[in-house]
């Protein structure tokens, strides 16, 4: 099944690595928000899924962690859902017939303009712009991707660059991604899910 939510057309386009590679990206259409606590538990509910966190006995889980604790229920059912590992997302993905983003097209995304602005203020305030926007592409913390590290059973994790380019963006790509294990999920790691392009409703 395909989960019912707001998506992005993303037209091809060349991103861009701290390293300087360039990358050639085809066009997809993206969630313009990552998966909520209320569409996880509805594949939960489904298919009676048992996630990682829940696996290890863990108290934090996507439907109960510091983030929700000082949020009405509606605000919770809406929220990022968080504390999933790479894995859990993916048994998502399977389930609703979609996909994670690579690390390229979560650049696609995330980035509208690939030329670098003239001072940090600057990249501040198009991020404000760009944030607000109503065809924007919300972006939220660490997000998973399909991409696999350089370690065995690792996954690329991708929270920066978003909306515009700082000047110094690509020196500290540390702070911009990072290498996490599958099987481990963190506060703040959501994910959402890409699809064909004729899935899409608002084009960018």
């Amino acid at each position: 099944m395909r989960t019912p939510t707001r998506r992005v057309t993303i037209r091809s386009k060349v991103v861009q690595y701290e390293t300087g590679e360039r990358v050639v990206v085809p066009g997809f259409t993206v969630r313009a928000s990552p998966v909520t606590v209320a569409e996880y538990e509805a594949y939960v509910s489904a298919t009676k899924y048992i996630t990682m966190q829940e696996r290890r006995g863990e108290s934090s889980t996507f439907r109960c962690n510091s983030s929700l604790d000082d949020l009405p229920p509606d605000a919770c059912l809406v929220a990022p859902a968080q504390c999933l590992a790479y894995q859990d997302a993916l048994a998502f993905c399977e389930w609703a017939g979609e996909r994670l983003p690579s690390e390229a097209e979560w650049l696609a995304f995330a980035v509208d303009d690939w030329t670098v602005v003239r001072a940090r203020d600057d990249a501040e305030a198009i991020v404000q712009t760009r944030r607000y926007a109503a065809n924007a592409v919300r972006m939220y913390g660490m997000e998973w991707t399909s991409t696999p590290g350089v370690v065995p059973g690792r996954r690329r994790v991708r929270c920066r660059p978003f909306y515009s380019l700082f000047p110094g963006w690509d020196l500290t790509p540390e702070s911009n991604s990072v290498e996490v294990d599958e099987s481990r999920s963190y506060q703040f790691f959501v994910f959402r899910t890409v699809t064909p392009c004729d899935a899409a409703v608002v084009r960018r």
